[in-house]
């Protein structure tokens, strides 16, 4: 599958029409960041939404073509492996390019955490590497280098300013077709 990186929610959103749950969840296996712009930064230039692999054919945006920030709006990467660096089994998030989710984000350090599947836990761990300006699960402040776990639906707010949700692929698909009727309307 390819990686889906700085997608717009509102066109990802339009395949809810096309599809169902439980064929979005069979075809997208893994988790969702959905990284919300609020319009506190929609003039400024610390968030750039162009696509770390804009010009490599290997890592492909999946559903659109690379676009233009708004305000607002927010985008869609999935939690994957990018082949950008060699942490073995270990999805890396932070501001500098070669982490597998780029959130390009002055608030958010080069290498500001990292995302890990536990198999005996079949559940995802979350762990701040000693970010700047650290990350908050529901206000709950993360100690650096210690893994917590995180849900589905959970809310985490890097650097104190980017606020993301993880979301299963089925809750996904429900967030999409909430986003898809919001743009409409």
């Amino acid at each position: 599958m390819a990686q889906v990186h700085n997608v717009k929610l509102a066109d990802f959103a339009q395949m809810t029409g096309r599809t169902t749950a439980d064929a979005f969840a069979e075809k997208y296996k893994v988790p969702f960041f959905v990284v919300e712009r609020h319009e506190s930064y929609a003039d400024s230039k610390e968030y750039h939404t162009l696509s770390p692999d804009i010009d490599n054919s290997r890592h492909t945006t999946e559903v659109s073509q690379p676009i233009q920030a708004l305000p607002g709006v927010s985008f869609v990467y999935t939690v994957e492996k990018s082949g950008r660096n060699s942490f073995g089994n270990m999805i890396t998030l932070g501001r500098s390019l070669n982490n597998d989710i780029v959130i390009p984000h002055l608030a958010v350090s080069k290498l500001h955490g990292i995302l890990k599947y536990d198999r005996e836990k079949a559940a995802y761990t979350f762990t701040d590497v000693g970010s700047t300006n650290g990350t908050s699960i529901a206000s709950m402040k993360l100690e650096p280098n210690k893994p917590v776990q995180i849900n589905s639906k959970d809310t985490l707010l890097l650097g104190g300013t980017v606020r993301t949700t993880f979301l299963g692929p089925r809750d996904f698909f429900e967030y999409m077709g909430v986003a898809g009727r919001k743009a409409q309307s």
